[in-house]
């Protein structure tokens, strides 16, 4: 196994768990004591305090994967663990890769394997007795209804030394040591289809074609979504509309703004709903022929989202799409 002392001074930065800007404080023989690697370390993953997502991630269960990539011994040598031999820890030392690349490469590389032990974080801590070293901390991906959050994974060497973080700190060796997540939080979609019912048809008029008008808004009243779609119709029958990437909890007011000259609606003009994520909602509304005897028919435009080009525009003939 590869051996690293890592001296004060070549590493600035991450105790705090998480954090992009990432450095690492290793122990190294800086220290007046030395390290006692017999000493069990308790490292404690929280929750920051005071953040819009604190309370929803204190209301939660979060699972985080621990790797131990490398040993220490009393006079602060660091070899890397048989399972992660190929991290080669002095590159980041040297100035040759990032530590942001490092972190990224041996969350790579725990992929497969087996983690060493694991932490379950519970009304926004969560606690383990390690031994000393430095350790990879992999926390799972965790989903409410409405948001999705990601942890970014980050390396911590234990023990901790309070002499790495401020000038004038007392020089020695912390076996407690508490590093904060720092997740990411995005929102979850859901989709919503219009459903068209129309009882009956005039052959003789041709196409015909109803309009709807979506207005979504967040548990604020905020807008957050507002869109105009189309159904096309040639016979009697059923067909849909399909409007994707609607915020997961969004209060959805559908309106048919028309319905197509010589029909007449025969169910509510308009619909509500409330957007669940990765799901389709599904509103309906029915028309019959009234007899009138003048056709109706349009265009639609068209909006697709998508997660490198944002919003897309097309002219379509309507937004209908086979329903199963």
């Amino acid at each position: 196994m590869k051996k690293l002392k890592i001296k004060k001074g070549y590493i600035a930065g991450l105790l705090t768990l998480f954090l992009a800007a990432a450095g690492l404080h290793v122990a190294s023989a800086y220290a007046t004591n030395v390290i006692d690697p017999a000493e069990p370390c308790t490292l404690t993953l929280s929750v920051p305090k005071g953040e819009e997502y604190t309370e929803e991630l204190n209301g939660m269960e979060l699972h985080a994967k621990i790797y131990q990539v490398a040993t220490v011994d009393a006079a602060g040598e660091y070899s890397e663990t048989s399972e992660f031999k190929s991290l080669s820890l002095k590159d980041a030392v040297n100035g040759d890769v990032t530590w942001e690349e490092m972190t990224a490469k041996a969350a790579e590389l725990a992929s497969d394997k087996t983690p060493d032990t694991e932490c379950t974080i519970t009304d926004g801590t969560g606690e383990k007795e390690l031994n000393s070293g430095i350790y990879l901390v992999v926390v799972e991906t965790a989903s409410t209804g409405f948001y999705e959050y990601n942890f970014n994974p980050g390396l911590i060497a234990l023990p901790d030394n309070q002499a790495f973080h401020s000038a004038g700190a007392e020089n020695k060796w912390i076996y407690e040591v508490t590093a904060n997540l720092k997740p990411e939080r995005s929102p979850r979609y859901g989709s919503l289809l219009i459903q068209k019912n129309l009882d009956n048809y005039n052959e003789t008029m041709k196409e015909v074609t109803f309009v709807f008008s979506i207005e979504a808004v967040d548990e604020n009243g905020n807008t957050v979504y507002s869109n105009v779609v189309s159904t096309t119709h040639s016979s009697a029958g059923t067909k849909a509309a399909i409007a994707d990437h609607i915020p997961a909890g969004a209060k959805v007011t559908v309106t048919e703004v028309y319905s197509g000259a010589g029909y007449r609606l025969v169910s509510e003009p308009q619909q509500t709903a409330e957007i669940s994520a990765d799901e389709i909602v599904t509103v309906e509304f029915d028309n019959t022929y009234d007899h009138g005897l003048n056709p109706g028919y349009g265009v639609t435009n068209h909006f697709d989202y998508d997660e490198d080009e944002g919003w897309q525009w097309t002219q379509l003939p309507d937004n209908s799409v086979k329903k199963d």
